[in-house]
């Protein structure tokens, strides 16, 4: 069973990123598709930025590729800082 990220922090982390980079819906679309994730289309791709779908660890890591990111990044974080899939916090002053 694949494990599946809350759908509400990550989908801002994933709309931040597409937005940071200039991409519509569509673009991103094209570029899962053109990796194998055609199933990633701009239709699953707007929900899981609307927080109405999930996002399993398979989808994580191929976002996080394409946007040249850690997939911790794209990972809710609880109260201290520490990823969901447990990453160790930060110490103080680093960023």
């Amino acid at each position: 069973m694949r494990e599946r990220s809350e759908p509400t922090a990550t989908a801002g982390r994933i709309r931040g990123l597409r937005e940071q980079r200039g991409w519509s819906i569509d673009h991103l679309a094209a570029e899962c598709a053109r990796v194998g994730a055609a199933a990633l289309d701009a239709s699953l791709l707007t929900r899981i930025e609307a927080g109405q779908q999930t996002v399993g660890t398979d989808e994580i890591r191929l976002l996080a590729e394409l946007f040249d990111v850690p997939a911790t990044e794209l990972l809710p974080t609880t109260d201290n800082g520490v990823a969901a899939a447990g990453r160790r916090p930060r110490p103080p002053g680093s960023s």
